[in-house]
């Protein structure tokens, strides 16, 4: 299965980009017309270890998960600020340096944060806290200045909340010039072959 992200500006602002669903049986080498699904937002994905698919996505409520079992024909939410005691625990802010806009930000630094605040595994046996998390309200190109709201963060462990709001700081980069865009589509895939960008 391979989901694809269309854009629809009849949709209200918060749901304009939905998802598709598109079924091979040969291995790639042949795909399904796409089909309109009900989840929304963008194809990050992964495959989790009980067999189900999440998406980054949004509806409504907000950003969220978007999780199927039956490769995209229904799907079901998993939004942190909606989940009983899954109130935000702490706001990290901009460093006194922060000037001009986000330039980067360390994905590792961030995964490794947020299993170190509890919503994720080191090994198959640690539990998950399904609340624990953390909301980027500054991402590459935004604007910043110091003491703007960099992160909300969602945890249970709050006597290591020091250490994670520092950990989060320094997983972001600064520059007084604006970073070009990262183009949404880095290559295409033909029956003639990657375009390689043409």
């Amino acid at each position: 299965v391979a989901f694809l992200r269309s854009e629809n500006r009849s949709y209200v602002p918060v749901m304009r980009a939905f998802i598709s669903r598109t079924l091979s049986t040969d291995r790639g080498r042949t795909w399904s017309p796409p089909q309109p699904t009900a989840a929304a937002g963008v194809t990050a994905g992964l495959r989790l270890p009980d067999g189900g698919i999440a998406l980054s996505a949004q509806n409504t409520c907000g950003w969220g998960l978007a999780v199927t079992y039956n490769y995209g024909h229904t799907w079901n939410y998993v939004l942190p600020a909606t989940r009983a005691g899954s109130a935000s625990v702490a706001e990290v802010h901009a460093p006194e340096q922060a000037r001009g806009y986000v330039a980067d930000l360390d994905a590792l630094a961030l995964g490794h944060l947020a299993m170190a605040m509890g919503a994720g595994r080191r090994t198959k046996n640690d539990s998950v806290d399904p609340t624990a998390g953390l909301v980027l309200h500054k991402k590459p190109g935004d604007a910043v200045a110091p003491g703007d709201v960099l992160a909300s963060l969602y945890t249970k462990q709050t006597d290591a909340l020091e250490h994670f709001s520092t950990t989060l700081q320094a997983a972001y980069t600064f520059s007084d010039t604006q970073p070009d865009p990262t183009p949404m589509l880095l290559d295409r895939y033909t029956k003639d072959g990657w375009m390689h960008g043409s």
